[in-house]
């Protein structure tokens, strides 16, 4: 191999290194960039934690109402059977202001409800896609290797 063959092999090589290490500081400058984002989105996703466990008190508290207009719906049944097995049945006026404010607390409670279940629905399925795409991708086993995105 002649010298000038030789300078111009390592010439050659020389660029591609340089091209390379080029490369590697636009690659570093992204991860840079996006492992901030990461500590970022961790910090969100601790709100975000906060704020489903407010959600699932919400939730909780929805529950315990049901249970608890359940049990003086049942309450008020008995009331009206036995109004009927002392035959005091056509007594009772079903426009009374009780009655008219058991309705008025149902429209509510189903308004809360609707309002519950949109925001799960909403919540859930934009976590849901969150998910799926945090586990898009690269993947990088225990042992440091790394294993391509499926596809």
């Amino acid at each position: 191999m002649k010298a000038n063959e030789i300078l111009g092999w390592q010439q050659a090589m020389h660029e591609a290194h340089t091209e390379w290490r080029s490369e590697h500081a636009a690659w570093q400058d992204d991860v840079d960039e996006w492992s901030a984002e990461v500590r970022e989105a961790i910090d969100d996703l601790e709100r975000i934690a906060g704020l489903l466990r407010e959600f699932d008190g919400a939730l909780r508290r929805h529950s315990a109402m049901i249970r608890g207009h359940d049990s003086a719906l049942r309450a008020h049944e008995r009331e009206l059977a036995e109004l009927q097995r002392k035959g005091l049945g056509d007594q009772y006026d079903p426009q009374t202001p009780a009655h008219e404010a058991g309705r008025g607390t149902q429209a509510l409670e189903r308004q809360t409800h609707d309002a519950l279940r949109d925001k799960h629905r909403e919540v859930f399925s934009r976590l849901r896609k969150l998910e799926a795409a945090a586990m898009r991708g690269p993947r990088e086993r225990r042992d440091g290797v790394r294993v391509p995105a499926e596809g």
